[in-house]
């Protein structure tokens, strides 16, 4: 089909001249501009996907308060996910976000872990220093 560049209507292949306002429409190549729908736009849309969750309130706080190794790290992939997204990496922004959330655990038990262990020690390092078995075992 040829479109006229004048009124845009549509004409025959053959034709030479525009059928609804006369113009010469021999080799012009025009086509008329799409215009986007509701419904398209709302195709494209839904076709974008969402952007992953960042954790990065979660990875600040396993930095401070728990692990800051695999807080930092943990930080830094957070900050990648939005990055990505926006440049269209959406696999990439999904990677970062995974990575994210799993260093943010691993700091999280990390740093529950060595809690443990520091307040178990203090706690029989407590004990210890009491001296209450001196009294009954006489070496």
């Amino acid at each position: 089909m040829k479109y006229c560049y004048h009124c845009g209507a549509e004409n025959m292949d053959t034709a030479s001249f525009c059928a609804s306002c006369g113009t010469n429409i021999i080799s012009t190549g025009y086509a008329p501009p799409q215009v986007a729908t509701p419904i398209q736009e709302e195709k494209a849309k839904d076709e974008k996907l969402a952007m992953p969750e960042t954790y990065l309130w979660q990875s600040v706080l396993v930095t401070i308060l728990c692990c800051m190794p695999l807080g930092i790290i943990a930080i830094i992939n957070s900050a990648q996910v939005e990055t990505r997204y926006y440049a269209g990496n959406y696999s990439g922004a999904e990677s970062a976000s995974r990575n994210a959330r799993n260093f943010a655990i691993a700091g999280l038990i990390t740093g529950a872990v060595i809690s443990i262990l520091y307040i178990a020690l203090f706690f029989f390092g407590a004990l210890g220093s009491l001296n209450i078995f001196n009294d009954y075992y006489q070496y």
